[in-house]
């Protein structure tokens, strides 16, 4: 038998240690860009979060009851209401830091009830939820004199409920 030569071997071309492909110039570019991106996008969140300016419950309120006029000029009754009663469940949510907004109008009424309200701005909102709704679920049509009344109303609510200090401080 003849001895195997160095012609008849196979001889390996690549070496046989492994490279892990993180290890690999070509994975540090994305990666680099990713790490780079992800640091921006939350720089971008987090400078926008420092800088935002916090809106009082009620000024976001009014500003609200502003974007309700078209609806009366349109006559959507129904719209309206439904627009006007979740914006003073959101005002009150906000305002007592409370989750109110699941609330049905009756059990909104046992939620007034409760809250630490005047007498009367109590008993003026109890009997606008009341009128509320025989509007929204009963499809009676509402005048646009009633319409405006109960916006008006809304804001005066809005204004009366506005905390003392935060009156005195914008005088």
């Amino acid at each position: 038998m003849n001895a195997p030569s160095l012609e008849n071997q196979l001889i390996d071309i690549y070496p046989v240690i492994y490279e892990p492909f993180w290890q690999k110039p070509l994975f540090y570019i994305p990666a680099i860009s990713l790490v780079f991106t992800v640091v921006a996008i939350g720089g971008y969140y987090f400078w926008d979060y420092l800088t935002r300016k916090k809106v009082d419950p009620w000024d976001q309120a009014l500003s609200e009851l502003a974007l309700l006029a078209p609806f009366i000029a349109q006559k959507e009754y129904h719209a309206f209401y439904v627009q006007l009663t979740a914006l003073i469940k959101r005002y009150l949510s906000n305002l007592y830091h409370t989750d109110i907004g699941a609330l049905t109008d009756n059990e909104m009424v046992d939620y007034i009830k409760k809250v630490d309200l005047k007498p009367d701005l109590r008993e003026t909102i109890i009997q606008f939820f009341n009128k509320v709704q025989y509007i929204k679920f009963a499809d009676q049509n509402a005048a646009q004199e009633m319409m405006n009344a109960d916006l008006v109303l809304c804001q005066n609510f809005i204004a009366q409920t506005i905390p003392i200090k935060d009156a005195q401080a914008s005088n």
